[in-house]
């Protein structure tokens, strides 16, 4: 019983930060298109993308923008945003990107600055979302538009024959995050913020047929240990799970999915 460990999210480090991320990136790559084509990104546009990571999006908003428009990637991590830097100096975007570190509860930017705003699974960490949605808002032009993407994590299936233990595992691993639900709630906080023409877009991801990309993408062997460390599980609940993961894989039937929710809105236009 030692395949799960095996799989085991890198940690922390930067290398293994990266790993993570871009892996998570490239299997919601046709996804993402959706949501570029949502944020209705043109040339000579300044777009603002919160908790850019490693510039995951730096390199198609930043062409989307054309040379007379501007993209500026925010995140907290610095060395992350190192990253991002270096990326889009590969792709020749150096002089269309500025990279800022902020948390994104007091952005450096003087309000109504950019025609579009953006963020992807980034709400899911902070613990003021309403904050950073307020600051988003007030950076955004009157008219401009924005589009928040994160996960409700409480829609975590993984298709087990221990429906009870499933659910006890799935509440592991939303107390892995601060705003566990924070796809589910965007739309309230975008509306009692005053955003207008708010729509909501959804999205259910199959986390990989096989049981290595399950448990990568959803780090569940460190799930699975921590649960066990906070009393939310016992170790044998814990073993008869990993044991049940196992049985699914060599049957052929992994099944894991979460739901992603998009919503877009526009800021409302200044009164005459």
């Amino acid at each position: 019983m030692t395949r799960l460990a095996e799989y085991r999210d890198h940690g922390d480090d930067l290398p293994g930060k990266i790993k993570h991320l871009d892996t998570v990136a490239r299997y919601t790559a046709d996804y993402r298109q959706h949501l570029y084509n949502l944020m209705e990104v043109t040339e000579g546009d300044a777009v603002l993308d919160l908790g850019c990571g490693p510039g995951t999006s730096a390199t198609l908003v930043g062409r989307l923008v054309g040379p007379e428009g501007r993209l500026v990637a925010v995140d907290k991590d610095s060395a992350v945003l190192a990253v991002a830097r270096q990326r889009a100096e590969e792709a020749a975007l150096t002089e269309r990107l500025a990279c800022v570190v902020s948390d994104g509860t007091a952005l450096p930017f003087v309000g109504d600055s950019f025609d579009v705003c953006y963020s992807e699974n980034v709400f899911m960490h902070l613990e003021d979302p309403e904050r950073v949605l307020a600051e988003l808002l007030r950076v955004t032009r009157p008219g401009g538009r924005i589009l928040i993407r994160d996960i409700d994590h409480a829609t975590l299936s993984i298709g087990l024959p221990e429906a009870e233990l499933e659910r006890k595992v799935a509440a592991c691993w939303a107390a892995k995050h601060a705003n566990p639900y924070a796809g589910r709630k965007l739309l309230g906080s975008l509306t009692r913020l005053g955003m207008s023409n708010l729509s909501v877009h959804l999205k259910a991801f199959r986390l990989g047929k096989d049981l290595n990309v399950a448990l990568y993408l959803l780090q569940l062997d460190d799930v699975l240990d921590e649960g066990v460390a906070a009393g939310r599980l016992t170790p044998e609940e814990s073993a008869r799970f990993r044991e049940a993961l196992e049985q699914a894989s060599d049957s052929g039937q992994v099944y894991a999915t979460m739901t992603a929710v998009a919503v877009t809105g526009c800021k409302p236009s200044a009164t005459p």
